[in-house]
Order: structure tokens, then C-alpha cells, then sequence
């Protein structure tokens, strides 16, 4: 692991940093030496995301995000929460409840999680029974994504077009063909209706197709690096590749919506997950580490259900530690665009025990000041000088600067980008200040 952690602080400075070429000249075109710019990183490129729609955040919880530098939010658009009764999509609850509309005006940029999810527990009968008549099914499909994508197009960049369907549990007793024929309909729906927006599909951390032991008998159920082989083989045209990467604790998801079954979440090293991210981005495409969290409290009853911890029992303190170093280790990989930590607050409880940067009640966990802390330690600012040419530059994070140039007690103000890997030139003349 501090292998891993080495490497990775230096291939942040590699991948995650571009450079900022600047020539300053008067308004006759001479360059001006000596001219102080003194340089402000105001955006991130790379998505640094909270899960967590609006209602189940804690009052204040989206703004203490905000404060953080989080600027990425994942909002539930599971369909029995978007339509509960067939032909009534719940739209006030849509912009109001889960908060798209709310979340864009605070300047998030969004993503809808799992607008096909097929869960049994996250659809309503009557798409169930729909089941039983593929193509019925199929036409729906088309219809509700339709619907969705035309109305929130302005607001949501990136669509989950089709969740966790590598394994039985989340495909609804169809078949492979079949998952994969929604899938394209899906795919062909957003593309329709937005061709700008991105598409992602995302997939449970089930590298080896464990949840097997799950569904004695299981026949559909495959490894996450041959369900992404199964995509390209039938060319389903997304964008980019989720992978969930939970790590430690316990899931109360199958307890809460399934059998009964409390499940202990194992906990692997940082070597494993940083070649899990290396497998991941071997397809070409970006890659969105969607969903990851560990909890904040330990029971050494947990063990019984295959629980892990890492290092010693979770408890606040190691929680944070390990956001720092899994951070660090994402954040060093050139095709990862996107950390989401799922989620806000503990009151998120379905997916993985006291997981949240927030208390139930909106308390900030040592785990939400260690992100803040990495964020602002990834956010560039300072000061250049041009030489005699005119010229300087600047190395900075990739996002937008605002750029502030004095000359004989005057100010000019300007606004540039830094890509990653890349050397932006930008030349400015200063005119009327």
C-alpha cells in the first residue's frame, strides 16, 4: 500500500496537471515584462461527487458539500421512484424531492443513477408484469427514458442507462439478450433526445462473480471484466464505464429488500483496488468510480456475515484515513473522471452501514474535512511574472482560473482553462483595463 501511495502522488503531478502559457502585451502588440498575474483555480475538470438525493440529505448538507468542493451529485432516478403508476411520471417530486432542478440552480453537476435498475424492489408491479411480455417491456423502456431525458436534458449531463445488470439479482429473471436489447434502447432513447449528454453503465464491485453464492443455480451471473467484454461484443454505444468499489462493513441491502440477509462487505487492500481501476480503464473509455464508502462504527458481530475492516475496526478516525489514501489512489489514474462517495449522510442506511460524510442529524464526519482537505490541496493558485518576452507560465490543476494581471495601478481580469496533460497558450492584450 505505500507503494501504491507513492506512486500515486506522483502520478497525480503527471496526468492531473497541465500547463498555462501566457503572453502579455500592450495594445500596440509590445510585450510587457514584469507584469504580475496572479492566477485562481475556480472549477474542477475532474468530478470529485456526493450520492444522495435532496431529501434524504440533512438540512444543509448539499451546501456543506458545496464548501467541500464537491461539485458532482447523484441522484436517484430509480424508475418506482419516477413512476410509481404506469403514465404518471411524479415530475414536482422529481425536481423537488430527488432535487434536480434544486441541485443544477446550486451549481452541481448531475447525474441520473439507474433510471433502469432492474432490481425487483426498485420497480413497481406493474412494470413486473410487463416483464412477462418482453416486448411490451421494450416499448415502455423507450417511453419512460424518452420522457426523462427530454425534460432534464438542461439539467443532467451524465445517464445511468442501465444498473448492476452483469448479475441475476438486478435483471428482473430476463435473459442476456434480453438485458442487453434494453440496454441499446435505452442507449438509443438518450441519444435521441439528448446526443450531448453522456452514458454511463455501472456495475456492483463483483469482480470475480461472487454474488453467485447469492442465487443457488445461477447461470446469468458474470465477472465484471466479462460483462464489459459482453458490451463491446454487442456494440452498445455508452460512454463511460462505472465501477462500484465498496470496501468493508456491513450491507443492509438484501435485509432491507430482499431475503432477510445481512451481508458483510470484505475489505481489500489498496493495491487491489488501484488494479481494479487499472483493469477497469484497459476498454479505452473514461472511467466513473460510482459508489464507494465505508463506514465510520464497527460490531465485531459483522464478522459472522463476512464483514472486514482495514488496518483496525472502522471507526471515524479510519475512515477517514482510508478516503485519504483511496482518493489518492483514484485521483492518480488517468482515465478515472469521477469519485462519488455514496453517500451524503447516514440516512442513507440501504446500501452500507454509517457510510455517510454526515452524521443522520448533519454533523461533518472527520471523513468530510479529510476530502476537503484533499480537494483543496488538488486546487491550484498563484503568482507569475512575464519576462522580457512578455511570457510566463503556469502549472496548475485541470479547470477553469480566473486570471488577474496589475500594471501602473491598473487591473485586468481574464478567465482561461487548463486541460490535463496539455499546454494551453493564451495571449493577452491589455487595452482599457
Amino acid at each position: 500500500e505505500s507503494l501504491e501511495l507513492a506512486r500515486a502522488e506522483q502520478d497525480i503531478e503527471r496526468y492531473r496537471k497541465g500547463e498555462l502559457a501566457l503572453t502579455i502585451l500592450d495594445d500596440d502588440g509590445r510585450p510587457i515584462s514584469d507584469a504580475p498575474v496572479e492566477i485562481r483555480q475556480i472549477s474542477h475538470d475532474f468530478l470529485f461527487g456526493i450520492a444522495g438525493s435532496l431529501h434524504l440529505a440533512p438540512p444543509g448538507g448539499y451546501e456543506l458539500m458545496r464548501e467541500a468542493g464537491v461539485n458532482f451529485a447523484t441522484l436517484m432516478f430509480y424508475w418506482d421512484w419516477t413512476e410509481h403508476e404506469q403514465d404518471a411520471i411524479v415530475w414536482d417530486w422529481i425536481d423537488h424531492g430527488i432535487g434536480v432542478l434544486d441541485l443544477h440552480d446550486m451549481g452541481f453537476e448531475l447525474k441520473a443513477h439507474a433510471i433502469q435498475s432492474l432490481w425487483p424492489w426498485g420497480n413497481p408491479e406493474y412494470l413486473k408484469e410487463m416483464a412477462l411480455d418482453f416486448r411490451a417491456l421494450d416499448v415502455k423502456t423507450d417511453e419512460h427514458i424518452s420522457a426523462l431525458v427530454s425534460r432534464y436534458r438542461e439539467q443532467i449531463d451524465t445517464w445511468n442507462v442501465i444498473n448492476e445488470a452483469h448479475f441475476r439479482g438486478g435483471a428482473l429473471d430476463l435473459d442476456r439478450e434480453q438485458i442487453t436489447t434494453l440496454t441499446k434502447t435505452g442507449v438509443t432513447a438518450i441519444r435521441r433526445h439528448d446526443p450531448a449528454s453522456r452514458i454511463i453503465i455501472e456495475c456492483m464491485f463483483d469482480w470475480y462473480g461472487e454474488s453467485r453464492r447469492l442465487w443457488p443455480d445461477d447461470d446469468f451471473t458474470v465477472s465484471i471484466l466479462d460483462y464489459w467484454k459482453q458490451l463491446d461484443e454487442a456494440k452498445v454505444d455508452y460512454d463511460i464505464i462505472g465501477q462500484q468499489l465498496y470496501n468493508g462493513g456491513l450491507i443492509r441491502f438484501f435485509a432491507d429488500h430482499r431475503d432477510g440477509q445481512l451481508v458483510g462487505m470484505p475489505t481489500w487492500d489498496l493495491e487491489h483496488l488501484s488494479s481494479v481501476l487499472d483493469e477497469s480503464s484497459r476498454f479505452g473509455k473514461p472511467v466513473h468510480i460510482t459508489e464507494q464508502s465505508v463506514p465510520s462504527t464497527w460490531d465485531d458481530d459483522w464478522l459472522q456475515y463476512g464483514a472486514g475492516w482495514w488496518h483496525r475496526p472502522w471507526d471515524e478516525e479510519v475512515q477517514a484515513e482510508f478516503l485519504r489514501a483511496f482518493y489518492t489512489i483514484g485521483f492518480s489514474k488517468p482515465k478515472v473522471e469521477a469519485i462519488s462517495w455514496w453517500s451524503i449522510s447516514d440516512t442513507d442506511l440501504n446500501l452500507i452501514h454509517t457510510g455517510g460524510l454526515l452524521t443522520e442529524d448533519g454533523r461533518p464526519k472527520k471523513a468530510y474535512f479529510a476530502l476537503k482537505e484533499l480537494i483543496q490541496g488538488w486546487t491550484s493558485s498563484g503568482e507569475v511574472r512575464s519576462d522580457a518576452l512578455g511570457e510566463a507560465v503556469f502549472e496548475g490543476f485541470a479547470g477553469d482560473y480566473e486570471l488577474t494581471i496589475t500594471r501602473d495601478g491598473e487591473t485586468w481580469q481574464r478567465n482561461a482553462h487548463i486541460s490535463e496533460q496539455k499546454r494551453q497558450q493564451l495571449t493577452i492584450r491589455l487595452g482599457k483595463p
